[in-house]
């Protein structure tokens, strides 16, 4: 069985290192930076089996809102102040996110301030103690995973009496002494948390506050329909639709990733090849951003498959046990690119902050013992902004050169032993078929192409 693995570059989020998370680890000093041309040269000269490369254990946090804490004795009462009302939070917003700013992000103790001994919220606050629920409430729309709120710079000798650590992989700041967590929280939803605080008789302290947080796609939905014969074409240029995606080459507008031209069909496959791309903008795959400027380079298989990290061989899997961060048009172990390439560019339709990355199977082909005439051509496009997927199926035939099913394998080329899906870093995947049929029948032809065959997976929550 045949392997690959390979590391994503060096992340930088909130302008701290993340190596104490085991994550990418940055570019020694002195080290010159290579061009996205450079990186694909180095990694297209190593040998089949890249070195694997750290991965990060939790998904990448960044400060989504910063915010002034003050207790008054004389009210009871914890209250908070945002900073930056009309700004973006002082972290940096993931790549492809529009940033959550700090006027999304509220903290409120709700009128429960005591001072122990009491009761608060069912929780225990002795002698000596300021205690609170407080409340985090998420205005955005976007949800916040793993949040944690960070308490700095603390005045009027007061400690914190009940903190809990960050969560692995939270760069903690020079001068923070704790905080406390909070279960995600959707957009437009809340939680509440008990806060306590050890004080020195009655004097007022005041303190900064970090929200801590990470984001996610939480899902993807899919969808599917049919691409109609005018749309199916493969000079075709027609305007794109998010309802009713038109096909889609890489070949007549981007550059061929790897290709074979061997003379003779395929007729069995032991191995497989791969090739190398960078996009343009980041892409977020569920719990991971993915941008060429930290690195991030995607493999492409000659059996059906995208991944940024894991191991592809024979044969293929179910969705829920495949590689993580994967793209899976149509991953088969009988398939191959003999006579035909791989290629992949920007659509040429497309235009920033809405560009269409392309990478197209032209005229990929699968190795059925008695049948090697099976062909196949299909693209996967991925959106900016929006993260969402598209797969585009010109073509599915048994007919080396035309478009009629004939011969024997005719389930073959429509998915039946093929794994079609996505997959991320922390067990996230959605599936749309494993060893099943699902490409529609194409018995007989009015034309050829005809008609073609899309997938939408569509990435949620979206951008506030």
């Amino acid at each position: 069985m045949k392997s690959f693995s390979f590391r994503v570059g060096a992340t930088l989020v909130a302008s701290l290192s993340l190596a104490a998370c085991g994550g990418p680890l940055p570019v020694e000093q002195g080290q010159p930076q290579q061009t996205p041309a450079q990186r694909l040269a180095a990694r297209r000269s190593l040998p089949n089996r890249l070195q694997p490369g750290a991965r990060p254990a939790v998904a990448q946090p960044e400060v989504v809102a910063e915010l002034v804490g003050h207790y008054s004795h004389a009210t009871g009462r914890l209250t908070f102040t945002r900073r930056g009302e009309s700004g973006a939070a002082a972290g940096l917003p993931r790549p492809g996110f529009s940033p959550i700013s700090t006027s999304n992000v509220s903290l409120d103790d709700g009128g429960t301030g005591a001072v122990g001994p009491a009761t608060v919220g069912g929780n225990s606050c002795t002698g000596g103690q300021i205690c609170a629920m407080v409340t985090l409430t998420n205005d955005s729309a976007r949800q916040i995973e793993n949040p944690h709120v960070e308490i700095i710079d603390m005045t009027g000798g007061a400690t914190l009496s009940n903190p809990s650590s960050l969560p692995s992989g939270y760069p903690t700041s020079g001068t923070g002494v704790g905080g406390w967590g909070y279960s995600a929280v959707p957009g437009g939803g809340s939680d509440t948390a008990f806060w306590a605080f050890n004080t020195s008789g009655g004097a007022d302290f005041n303190f900064n506050v970090k929200v801590w947080g990470t984001y996610t796609r939480t899902s993807y939905t899919a969808a599917a329909g049919t691409i109609t014969a005018t749309s199916n074409v493969v000079a075709g240029n027609a305007a794109w639709s998010e309802s009713t995606p038109p096909w889609r080459d890489a070949c007549l507008f981007g550059s061929v990733v790897t290709s074979d031209t061997t003379a003779s069909p395929l007729s069995s496959v032991s191995s497989f090849d791969y090739g190398l791309v960078e996009m343009p903008f980041p892409f977020t795959l569920y719990s991971s951003t993915f941008s060429s400027a930290d690195g991030a380079i995607w493999q492409v298989t000659t059996n059906g498959a995208i991944s940024l990290q894991g191991t592809f061989g024979d044969p293929n899997t179910a969705i829920a046990s495949a590689p993580q961060q994967s793209l899976l048009p149509f991953w088969d172990e009988k398939l191959s690119i003999t006579n035909g390439q791989i290629c992949a560019g920007v659509d040429s339709t497309s235009a920033a902050p809405n560009r269409r990355y392309v990478i197209t199977w032209k005229e990929a082909q699968l190795a059925i013992t008695g049948n090697t005439n099976n062909r196949l051509s299909f693209s996967v496009v991925f959106q900016e902004t929006t993260d969402n997927v598209f797969f585009l199926y010109h073509r599915w035939t048994t007919n080396l050169t035309g478009c009629a099913l004939s011969g024997t394998g005719p389930t073959t080329v429509r998915g039946d032993s093929a794994t079609i899906g996505v997959t991320g870093d922390i067990g996230q995947s959605t599936g749309v078929s494993f060893n099943t049929a699902y490409l529609p029948n194409r018995s007989t032809f009015a034309a050829c192409p005809g008609v073609g065959y899309f997938v939408k997976l569509t990435a949620t929550p979206t951008n506030p």
